[in-house]
């Protein structure tokens, strides 16, 4: 996909805290790839969660996340670099940790 297809799919919020105008035609690809992957791992998710809501807020650097419905959801430290980049209104698929072994 060029760079230009590519673009279409990225908002400028996003853009500036890429750099996207500073990264490779292959950085681009290559993020592009790994994005549409972590939707798809993502989507598969939800389909299979106890619970999926939209976020509210995210809070604290990202170790706490509020949803819509006024729960809320303390992150593991591991994820908290992940969790920090959404915003309110994503959609967010709780799987229990019983789960996940």
């Amino acid at each position: 996909m060029a760079d230009s297809d590519l673009s279409m799919f990225v908002s400028n919020a996003w853009r500036a805290r890429f750099g996207w105008d500073t990264m490779t035609s292959q950085q681009k690809v290559t993020l592009a790839a790994y994005g549409l992957a972590m939707f798809r791992e993502g989507s598969d998710a939800a389909r299979s969660s106890v619970l999926c809501d939209d976020i509210d807020k995210v809070k604290y650097e990202g170790r706490l996340v509020i949803l819509d419905d006024r729960s809320r959801w303390e992150v593991d430290p591991f994820d908290v670099g992940a969790v920090d980049m959404w915003n309110s209104g994503d959609k967010i698929a709780i799987i229990p940790a019983s789960c996940t072994t």
